[in-house]
């Protein structure tokens, strides 16, 4: 079975690059969804969300069955011209909501009844109905009805659930309309033991699906945690095959999650956060509602380049936020969205970019020839210090053809990405033939740096060597370093003993 493509082109180490073919578009992996629980990515329209980046939304089956119902959005054609959204859309099955709604639902082989939050109606969703229910909303990846283990949980808990998830997910395969362009995913259940994870993948693998989820993490198990399921769950995947981490997460989770195999994400924060008057940026979280904010002119992040960062200043989101206008909560939500999107291409970069570590590689003609390659930044959400030093930088004077020679210190705190070391070695011996003055040479390479990885904070240090003549030292910074981070000196002597 399998009515969507999905291609993996190119892999480092378990991280992958990918692209997952519907009827309605293809979406570039790694991916982040933003969540239209209702038919609306909230605080946003759709075009806002597309200019965004963003290549696939997901909805949500339990509320779109309450509210508007399955049949009135099948009468408007289905989900994507009901909400006016042309591109991929993923419905969760209503599985998480049997954990959020303990208290409106009683659950059982056949199903789950729940009293409706809205009316005090009663719904009986089995997975045949779940089936039933993304069918008519038209949903390109359907999602397994599934039980959503919460967290903490036995072992005998946790298997008792993932075993009622196993057999609804044969039920949903059974009635599930096949068609080219639209899939079915399974969710690998299991709680937080290695045995019952492997298991449900096992038992997936068997009935066979279009894709594989990971669900019932980010439920309080924490990040260290979440990561150990992931490794003691990836490994018995299908290769071939598209991987979705439900419900997460932080930044720093999709960029863990990447490095362990993961493929797809949703999660309400960068929108939810929106509408607290929180904006991610690459200096970290900021709290627009905080009074150091209200004169400054600067964007939210100087680097970003969504709507709100080339339109408005942090003093008027600011006010935005103090008098709770509705516009606060849009400008933020899309910003958000768009750090977000930037993560990923950032991540999609780096796993293309590699072709250097790990090979036998000449030195290029010219600086400009040079790759810079990036890896994804493993402490994403940590302020740290990165420093690399080339004591013998070479390069040629432009006015004599003599050779010069330099002491570099390179600092930098990084952001999303970090520069890959080799391609880096690579891209400085490529000025040993390259002719120009110590500060072109100098601020060039740091502009490069600033260029490739997009940091939080950069400077270089170049301690030149004279030749006959007095030492011409050049120092370069992209601006003030985080209060946080320890910043040693760079170590190198005026001039004697400089090496």
């Amino acid at each position: 079975m399998s009515d969507l493509k999905f291609k993996v082109s190119k892999t480092d180490g378990q991280a992958r690059l990918g692209t997952l073919t519907t009827a309605h578009g293809d979406i570039s992996t790694p991916a982040f969804m933003p969540v239209g629980t209702a038919g609306t990515v909230k605080a946003m329209t759709p075009e806002a969300v597309a200019e965004t980046g963003a290549q696939i939304i997901l909805g949500n089956t339990y509320h779109l069955m309450l509210r508007p119902g399955a049949d009135r959005v099948d009468h408007f054609g289905g989900l994507h011209t009901f909400m006016n959204w042309p591109g991929p859309i993923l419905t969760d099955s209503g599985g998480f909501q049997v954990m959020s709604l303990k208290g409106l639902r009683k659950m059982s082989e056949d199903g789950v009844v729940f009293k409706s939050h809205i009316d005090g109606s009663y719904h009986n969703l089995t997975p045949e109905y779940s089936m039933e229910i993304q069918h008519k909303l038209d949903s390109n990846i359907t999602m397994v009805l599934d039980e959503c283990t919460p967290f903490p949980a036995t072992k005998k808990e946790a298997d008792t659930s993932m075993q009622r998830s196993m057999r609804w997910a044969r039920r949903s395969k059974d009635v599930f309309v096949k068609r080219d362009g639209y899939g079915l995913f399974g969710i690998v259940q299991g709680g937080i033991y290695p045995e019952l994870r492997q298991e449900s993948a096992e038992n997936l693998r068997e009935i066979e699906f279009d894709g594989y989820a990971v669900g019932g993490l980010a439920v309080g198990e924490g990040q260290e945690m979440m990561f150990k399921v992931l490794e003691d769950t990836t490994p018995h995947l299908p290769v071939d095959r598209p991987r979705y981490l439900m419900g997460v997460g932080k930044p720093a989770d999709l960029v863990g999650a990447v490095m362990r195999g993961i493929d797809m994400f949703d999660c309400v924060l960068p929108t939810r956060s929106g509408r607290t008057d929180q904006a991610f940026t690459r200096m970290g979280q900021l709290n627009m509602r905080n009074a150091r904010h209200k004169n400054d002119t600067r964007p939210i992040d100087p680097e970003c380049t969504c709507y709100a960062c080339k339109n408005y200043s942090r003093g008027y989101i600011h006010h935005l936020g103090l008098c709770k206008e509705i516009l606060g909560a849009t400008l933020l939500s899309w910003h958000n969205l768009h750090y977000y999107q930037d993560l990923m291409r950032g991540i999609r970069g780096a796993i293309d970019g590699l072709s250097q570590l790990g090979g036998s590689n000449s030195i290029p003609a010219t600086p400009k020839e040079a790759h810079l390659e990036a890896v994804p930044n493993p402490e994403i959400g940590t302020d740290y210090l990165i420093r690399f030093t080339c004591p013998e930088f070479t390069s040629v004077c432009p006015v004599t053809g003599q050779p010069d020679f330099a002491h570099l210190v390179i600092d930098y705190i990084a952001d999303q990405l970090i520069v890959e070391s080799k391609s880096l070695k690579i891209y400085l011996a490529s000025f040993r033939n390259h002719a120009a003055f110590h500060e072109g040479c100098t601020v060039g390479i740091g502009k490069r740096l600033v260029e490739t990885l997009s940091p939080k904070w950069l400077r270089i240090g170049g301690y030149w060597y004279p030749r006959g003549g007095i030492p011409i030292d050049v120092f370069y910074q992209t601006g003030e370093a985080p209060a946080n981070v320890w910043i040693p000196d760079q170590g190198v002597a005026t001039y004697k003993g400089r090496g």
